[in-house]
Parts: structure tokens; C-alpha cells; sequence
């Protein structure tokens, strides 16, 4: 017996492809609808992460920025780096370093010269490398091993009438 032979058949299989076609309309512009209101909230939420991993950033590097000044203003940091002598500037660049929870700190003399690193190696001290005569401070990126590292240096200063530049104090910290 064929299915479409009797006028039951042919009335049941057509109330049944009814059905399904209508639910599967329904069901079709329900989940356009869903997808296209799902999109634009993932749309927003990235550009939201997005403004707030920028802003996270700017903390970061101004945090990083106000202690390295805080750290060059230090007495006995000053007073070390002025002497030029490596061995007594490198035991407060591990000190200063521990303290800041930095990844790394570079200490370089009057001539540009590394007084004390911690944490460094030679592609990093390259990338701290700055006119060493400079009064600016600087944030830069510079790629490294274990991933990006973010360096912000500023000079040290012996307070007077006319700046007297004892050397710079870099600090770097991984992203």
C-alpha cells in the first residue's frame, strides 16, 4: 500500500508538512532575530573590554610612572648612583626592584653607562638605552623572551637651581 493512496494519507501528510513548515519558519526568524540581537550585544561588550583594558593600561604605566619618580628621588639611591661605582648601585637594584614588583629596573650613570640591572638582558638594556643628557621621561614597549615588556624610564635628578642629571632610573613590567 502506497502512502499518498488513500485521501486519510494524503490529508494527514499535508496538515503534517503544514506543521513543520510553519514551525520551522517560526523557528527560523526567531533565531535571526536572536542571533542579530546576540551580536550586537557581543559587539558592545568587546568595545566596552576594549575601554577598559586601554584604561587598565594607562593606570598601569602612570602607577609605574609615579613610583619609578618616587624611587629616583630616593636619597640613597641617588647618593649610590653618583658614586658610578657598579657594585654599590647593584644591591639597590634588586632592593628597589623587590619593592616595586617590577619584572625588571635598570640604573645607568651620568654617561649612560649601567650602573645596576636586575631582571635585564642585553636586548632589554638596548631597548632602556636613552640620551642619557635627556630630562624626559619615556614609556616604550620592547619584545622580550617570555613576552612584551613595557619600560618606563626617568632621569634622576640632583635638586638645585640648574638640574644637575645623575643618571635614569628604568623600570619595566611584562603585559
Amino acid at each position: 500500500m502506497r502512502i499518498a493512496s488513500s485521501l486519510t494519507n494524503r490529508v494527514f501528510l499535508a496538515c503534517t508538512l503544514l506543521a513543520v513548515l510553519s514551525i520551522g519558519f517560526a523557528f527560523y526568524f526567531v533565531d535571526e532575530r536572536a542571533s542579530s540581537e546576540a551580536e550586537v550585544d557581543l559587539r558592545q561588550g568587546l568595545v566596552e573590554a576594549g575601554t577598559l583594558l586601554d584604561q587598565y593600561g594607562a593606570t598601569r604605566t602612570d602607577h609605574f610612572t609615579r613610583l619609578a619618580r618616587v624611587v629616583a628621588d630616593l636619597p640613597k639611591l641617588k647618593a649610590a648612583v653618583d658614586t658610578g661605582d657598579p657594585p654599590t648601585v647593584q644591591p639597590l637594584a634588586e632592593e628597589y626592584r623587590a619593592e616595586m614588583d617590577a619584572d625588571l629596573l635598570v640604573l645607568t650613570g651620568r654617561r649612560g653607562a649601567v650602573l645596576g640591572a636586575t631582571g635585564a638582558d642585553s636586548a632589554t638594556l638596548a631597548a632602556a638605552e636613552q640620551d642619557p643628557r635627556s630630562l624626559d621621561q619615556f614609556s616604550t614597549f620592547a619584545p622580550h623572551a617570555r613576552g612584551v615588556l613595557q619600560l618606563v624610564s626617568v632621569p634622576i635628578l640632583l635638586d638645585g637651581q640648574i638640574p644637575d642629571i645623575l643618571g635614569r632610573l628604568t623600570v619595566g613590567v611584562f603585559l
